[in-house]
């Protein structure tokens, strides 16, 4: 149905932002560092050496033999490794930034699963449809927080970052960002736009679940003079369509009470 391909627009933005989230988080070009040429003869070869990092790898430089090409086999390859040293040289806002990227990609993962799924389930997602959108508000909050990486913690000061200090290469003070930190910044505005979307604009798939047919009735009374003066009252119940009142028909929910003359 129409409402049905209507509510794949949010199914598409999340997963557009869950792409990305996972793409920032756990690539190793999150913010970067640039050597400095220690000599004018450095400058003027060139020799400038970039080095990367992100919340849960980093960039190492990593010679291969290859066994060919032009420089007699030898090939140095650009690859991102796992931090050695665990959570030793972590500060407090980069251990953050990693919970939360966790939080991020879980929640949203599972949030965009059922957002795909809503045709087939529309009977729950139908009554839950604006709360899948908050939900999607909370991972857009969570994913705010890996920003800390970048901001304030101690990847992004050269005297502070562990991986830095022992190298001969004069690198910046601080970091500069690189693709993952702007890809996360664009993971951060489609987790909140998919939220924004089901909240206000897009109505989930419509779900009218089968009801019993009801059915109206008509309660005819009828009152019979009885010789000791009383009013005798019989009712008839006919079952069908509702009628209109009409001389000698009362339709009531109670039948009365009788009436003494």
């Amino acid at each position: 149905t129409r409402e049905a391909w209507i509510s794949r627009i949010p199914a598409g933005l999340a997963t557009l932002a869950c792409g990305f989230s996972i793409l920032s988080n756990f690539w190793c070009e999150t913010v970067v560092f640039t050597s400095q040429p220690q000599s004018q003869q450095q400058q003027q070869q060139d020799q400038v050496v970039q080095v990367s990092f992100g919340p849960w790898t980093r960039q190492e430089l990593i010679t291969k033999d290859v066994g060919y090409g032009r420089d007699g086999g030898v090939r140095t390859v650009s690859e991102c490794v796992y931090y050695e040293n665990g959570f030793r040289s972590m500060d407090a806002a980069w251990k953050t930034t990693r919970v939360f990227s966790v939080l991020a990609i879980v929640l949203g993962g599972f949030l965009c699963a059922i957002t795909w799924l809503s045709p087939c389930i529309c009977a729950v997602v139908a009554h839950h449809w604006k709360r899948i959108g908050l939900g999607y508000w909370i991972v857009t909050a969570f994913q705010c927080i890996t920003i800390l990486f970048v901001t304030t913690s101690n990847v992004c000061q050269r005297d502070s970052n562990p991986y830095l200090q022992d190298t001969i290469l004069l690198y910046t003070n601080d970091c500069e960002w690189d693709w993952g930190a702007w890809v996360n910044l664009v993971s951060i505005i489609l987790w909140f736009l998919t939220g924004l979307l089901m909240i206000t604009s897009i109505v989930p798939p419509f779900y009218d679940p089968p009801r019993k047919s009801t059915q109206t009735q008509t309660v005819t009374y009828n009152q019979t003079p009885q010789p000791d003066g009383t009013m005798a009252i019989t009712k008839h119940v006919v079952k069908g369509t509702y009628v209109q009142n009409n001389p000698g028909t009362l339709v009531h929910d109670l039948p009365p009470q009788p009436v003494e003359t």
